[in-house]
């Protein structure tokens, strides 16, 4: 998958009924959101114009997670569909949710840069 000038933490691939090709998840991983949120709204736009459907969520340890979720919800915030709090019951939640959802599994191929792997589709 290639977004521009973005590493993301973790990428899972949807498998998608309606296309052919799979929907990216991206979890973003912050110990603190103090400012590094805004890190993951970068990402997650940059995200949502290379893959319209695209999920992004942000994963902290942060006690912040609620005020963020309301600049969300007021379109103050944009380019992460939600923020959880890794210490709640939301967190068990969400990992739930993941686990009912089909993920495909890919394969890495290195290109132009040894050092860089882009993820392609079986």
């Amino acid at each position: 998958m290639f977004v521009p000038n973005v590493n993301f933490d973790i990428v899972l691939f949807e498998i998608s009924s309606k296309k052919d090709e799979p929907v990216p998840i991206v979890l973003s991983l912050k110990t603190s959101t103090r400012e590094r949120y805004k890190q993951s709204a970068l990402e997650g736009y940059a995200l949502k114009n290379v893959f319209r459907n695209a999920e992004s969520f942000l994963l902290t340890h942060d006690d912040g997670s609620d005020n963020l979720n309301d600049k969300i919800n007021s379109k103050d915030l944009i380019g992460i569909d939600k923020v959880i709090n890794t210490k709640t019951k939301s967190y068990d939640e969400f990992l739930l949710t993941l686990s009912k959802r089909t993920f495909q599994k890919v394969s890495n191929i290195s290109i132009i840069d040894e050092r860089k792997l882009v993820t392609t589709f079986p």
